[in-house]
């Protein structure tokens, strides 16, 4: 991470030009690259009948290969405007990052009177059910709060997709209400339930975390 809030972009990495990484105890994850455009297409690709239900992509079919190019320099402009980061997570098993486990995308985010950032995030199916989404989510708030210095995320999520709500809950995020037809998914407007969670909450839910475990 710079200084002054900025995001490190796609002209700041190393030499090598590998991105920054993040690691957890099974996890390596790193911001979006122009070197994981085939990874992420695969991860849509395996995935897509899943996340169709919830992720609001822009027409009725699978994203193809130059969909996720655009998808991908888009956010990459959006890195170096500060308003936008997406995160690929990796076993670091995986050592030459061939298989996605699950993404987080933080989007909107504004620095100076509000601090703030909308989050969203999503999880390979075959690694659903141990715990990935949460180290996942958990270890990219802390980064949040304490790296990019946010002090509110957001979440919109559908009201019938309750392991993202039960996640949402599980990581201290708290129930705001009902957003009405905030987002077009799949041909429908859907009503988003909004959940928040404030970095001044944070340490407080993770030291309750910590005492429960």
């Amino acid at each position: 991470m710079t200084d002054n809030n900025q995001i490190k972009t796609d002209t700041e990495f190393s030499a090598q030009d590998q991105p920054f990484q993040i690691c957890t105890q099974r996890l390596a994850i790193y911001p979006l690259h122009s070197m994981f455009t085939e990874q992420y297409w695969a991860y849509h690709k395996t995935n897509y009948k899943d996340f169709k239900q919830f992720l609001p992509y822009s027409g009725p079919d699978m994203p193809d290969y130059e969909d996720i190019e655009t998808i991908v320099d888009n956010e990459l402009k959006m890195m170096q405007a500060n308003r936008g980061i997406r995160f690929l997570a990796f076993t670091r098993e995986d050592k030459s990052c061939k298989t996605v486990v699950g993404d987080f995308f933080l989007y909107n985010i504004i620095f100076g009177y509000s601090m703030s950032a909308h989050a969203a995030f999503s999880l390979d199916r075959k690694f659903r059910g141990k715990g990935y989404m949460t180290e996942i989510s958990r270890t990219l708030i802390d980064y949040t709060f304490t790296s990019l210095g946010l002090h509110r995320i957001e979440l919109n999520i559908q009201k019938n997709n309750s392991a993202s709500i039960r996640l949402a809950e599980r990581l201290g995020f708290g129930f705001e209400g009902t957003a009405r037809e905030l987002l077009l998914i799949n041909g429908t407007w859907k009503d988003m339930e909004r959940y928040s969670c404030i970095s001044t909450n944070w340490d407080k839910h993770l030291a309750e975390d910590e005492l429960k475990r």
